[in-house]
């Protein structure tokens, strides 16, 4: 029996469920049961994870962590029997207020614009280094990820463009009332600092019992969180909630 719980992951925008590989194994090594969504946007066929322990078994929590757009690629199933929530570099609106606002729609919609054009692969380079920053890029995994989308792959990322765009709030089956992990990492080049603290605040409006959110801001790790002892501190940090 699994006694520690089970955790489903969900990836973000353009990237795919490899990018959990390290915390999986973490994971398992500490008695986990993972699973990873899967969008599908390349070569690896799309997972719809579900919950494997019902509300009534006793095996340990069931943790929902996502990555940045990955809180609205997950099933709305999964989220709301959620029981503990990690969310890493996300976001309850991704397009600024007001005068900031118009760049950042300018933005996406380029990018709506070169998907399954010629700009296509720089579109993705440029969104994936930035991703990657302060870390450097390996250009050598960049081609790769481009020359794997598919055909249905890139109606998924614009499908998915187009979603983003319109988020203006948490989704609706976003559970209330249970202990929730949000990390903002300082060197975030896709999530903006305000934007990162109207999540905070925004769960600090939502939630009645305000001990139930921790929050980090751990420096020098971008969007991509690619830092091992970051991992291993919500590893920790999960340990303390079962």
């Amino acid at each position: 029996m699994n006694q520690s719980g089970e955790i489903i992951a969900m990836h973000g925008w353009s990237s795919d469920s490899s990018a959990w590989d390290c915390w999986a194994e973490s994971a398992r090594y500490r008695g986990w049961c993972w699973q990873s969504g899967e969008r599908g946007y390349g070569s690896l066929p799309m997972v719809t994870p579900q919950w494997r322990h019902s509300l009534t078994e006793t095996q340990g929590p069931r943790v929902l962590m996502v990555h940045s757009f990955g809180l609205y690629l997950t099933p709305n199933t999964v989220l709301a029997a959620a029981e503990i929530v990690v969310l890493l570099n996300s976001f309850n609106h991704f397009i600024p207020s007001f005068r900031h606002q118009h760049p950042i729609k300018r933005k996406i919609q380029r990018m709506i614009n070169n998907i399954n054009c010629d700009n296509e692969k720089e579109t993705l380079l440029t969104f994936l280094s930035q991703a990657n920053l302060p870390v450097s890029t390996d250009l050598t995994s960049l081609n790769v990820m481009q020359n794997s989308v598919s055909a249905l792959g890139r109606l998924r990322l614009l499908e998915d463009l187009y979603k983003l765009s319109e988020v203006i709030s948490m989704p609706k089956a976003f559970p209330m009332n249970i202990p929730i992990l949000v990390i903002n990492t300082q060197c975030d080049q896709i999530v903006g600092s305000t934007i990162a603290k109207d999540l905070v605040k925004n769960l600090s409006n939502y939630i009645k019992d305000k001990t139930m959110i921790t929050h980090w801001s751990p420096g020098n790790i971008g969007h991509n969180l690619y830092q091992a002892n970051l991992l291993e501190s919500i590893f920790d940090w999960l340990e303390t909630k079962k």
